[in-house]
């Protein structure tokens, strides 16, 4: 994976890899996440990953500022623990209400209903039951048993161009190359960053700790 601050940098990078170097490339192609996927999935992620990534981003969502976030972060990093696992022992009832309806979510993941009914009173995720049967939160017929939380991640990502579907056959030893925002939640053996220089990291107008 080859990353690059923004957009038309990727490009570039994709386009000289392919024609100058003869390397196979692909970038991602995806549609923009409806919002109550987007929310759906960054609770999926939590709780089936303990993903602080996610984490990171809902607590924004319940309204805790970008400041206080760095602060926690960089308190996490001092303990030597990941964001997930310091947020877990923090005195603050917003951050504990999060971790008290994953626990119950992971209580019930194997009753379908009623892993549905929590998914729907989980605060401030604010989805409609419909969405359940639009990314597979339903009986898988081949097991006669929900489909996995895990399973309905990589569907949600298949279905808006984040992964590759194993329907489809995508160029195999591709690099894949794309922006560091579009990369959050993929992973790779080996990842090249570019332009890690002043102009572009931080970037002029973002905020330098979360560039950081």
């Amino acid at each position: 994976m080859v990353l690059c601050p923004i957009k038309n940098q990727a490009t570039k990078v994709s386009d000289s890899l392919s024609n100058d170097f003869s390397i196979p490339t692909k970038q991602i192609k995806k549609d923009i996440i409806p919002d109550d996927h987007w929310r759906l999935l960054l609770v999926l992620r939590m709780l089936e990953y303990s993903d602080s990534l996610a984490l990171r981003q809902w607590l924004e969502i319940i309204g805790i500022s970008n400041h206080e976030i760095a602060g926690i972060r960089s308190n996490a990093l001092k303990a030597s623990e990941s964001l997930f696992q310091h947020c877990s022992i923090l005195d603050n009832p917003d951050i504990e209400r999060i971790y008290k309806n994953l626990n119950t979510l992971k209580e019930n993941i194997s009753n379908l209903d009623t892993f549905r009914d929590l998914l729907l009173e989980f605060p401030h995720l604010e989805v409609e039951y419909s969405l359940f049967s639009e990314v597979r939160i339903t009986i898988n017929e081949a097991t006669a048993q929900p489909y996995s939380v895990g399973t309905v991640i990589k569907y949600v990502y298949e279905k808006y161009g984040l992964i590759d579907s194993e329907e489809e056959n995508p160029d195999d030893d591709a690099v894949l190359v794309t922006t560091m925002h579009q990369a959050k939640g993929l992973e790779a053996e080996f990842i090249y960053i570019m332009w890690l220089n002043d102009t572009y990291i931080p970037m002029k107008g973002r905020d330098i700790r979360e560039e950081k």
